[in-house]
């Protein structure tokens, strides 16, 4: 429904319940030394140690619960070479953010944190609390918090590259998100529940069908011609708090609410686009030298593959 964000996706990765590369990447071994070295674009050399990297990976296979739940209770035996890759995308974004000029400010540790505290409460989504029970684990799995603070540099990246692009004029888009379905008789039993003061993005996280669910059923602000027509009528000139629907497209039926509008520059390009190109042309510009014990290094797919 929404434009492709195949870069913030991939450093999700932990968050989705599937098996990583299966293939061992040496979990029993001590954590002294050097688990890779990466050469930024500049010439300047960040070491990231291997107590660096389990103080990441220790936690989440320590917590039984989280690893029932993202995993179906077996850790994924390339999760420690993917968190690896993690730490390495950080240090480039890193240099990416600063170098674009931009700022982790605390408009962006927010948006990282509200992004990564969405996925987790979706994994919860049989709890009384589903954002409380993603909070807590804030506390106890510090990959979260880690993850949440790459997200932050994702988010200040595309707000520094959008900030040079200049367009033609600035238009007013609604702030939509919605709730994804297969009938029209469960989209119109949470329309039920709306109109009797259900929250709509706890409805969300429990029932749609969409990847925004996880998230609240967010999709952002964004001009309409980007979603299928019958979406698009929807959400076009709806009153901001009003729910529409059901709205019947060829992904099944929608509950929508336009939440705000957002003033936005026609022909900029879109900052999705902007942060995968930077980090792309990033990322062709680093050597990244991994430990053979836990993986090598694959510039093409820009991740860590587990050593075997």
């Amino acid at each position: 429904m929404t434009p492709a964000r195949t870069y913030t996706a991939r450093v999700l990765s932990l968050l989705a319940a599937v098996a990583l590369i299966a293939a061992s990447c040496g979990l029993t071994r001590d954590s002294d030394g050097v688990a890779a070295t990466v050469t930024l674009p500049d010439g300047s050399q960040v070491e990231i140690s291997r107590t660096e990297l389990d103080d990441l990976y220790n936690p989440i296979v320590a917590d039984t619960e989280f690893v029932d739940l993202a995993y179906q209770g077996q850790v994924p035996e390339g999760l420690r070479a993917s968190i690896l890759g993690d730490i390495i995308d950080d240090t480039v974004l890193g240099y990416l953010v600063a170098d674009a000029g931009g700022v982790v400010d605390e408009a962006a540790t927010a948006e990282g944190t509200n992004r990564i505290t969405g996925a987790v409460a979706g994994l919860f989504q049989l709890d009384p609390d589903p954002t409380a029970s993603a909070q807590a684990k804030f506390e106890t799995i510090p990959y979260l918090p880690f993850l949440a603070g790459l997200q932050a540099k994702v988010f200040a990246l595309g707000t520094s590259l959008r900030s040079g692009e200049l367009g033609d004029e600035t238009v007013e888009v609604p702030c939509a998100s919605h709730i994804l379905v297969e009938t029209e008789e469960e989209a119109l039993a949470i329309v039920a529940e709306l109109s009797a003061g259900a929250d709509f993005a706890q409805l969300a996280i429990e029932r749609s069908t969409g990847p925004s669910g996880p998230s609240g059923g967010v999709l952002g602000c964004a001009d309409p011609s980007s979603y299928v027509p019958e979406f698009a009528e929807a959400i076009t000139n709806a009153p901001v708090g009003a729910v529409v629907g059901p709205v019947q497209t060829q992904f099944g039926f929608h509950v929508i609410t336009v939440t705000a509008t957002e003033e936005q520059t026609v022909g900029a390009p879109n900052e999705a686009d902007l942060v995968e190109a930077a980090v792309r042309a990033g990322m062709s510009q680093v050597t990244v030298d991994v430990s053979p014990e836990i993986g090598e290094w694959n510039p093409a797919a820009s991740g860590v593959v587990p050593a075997n």
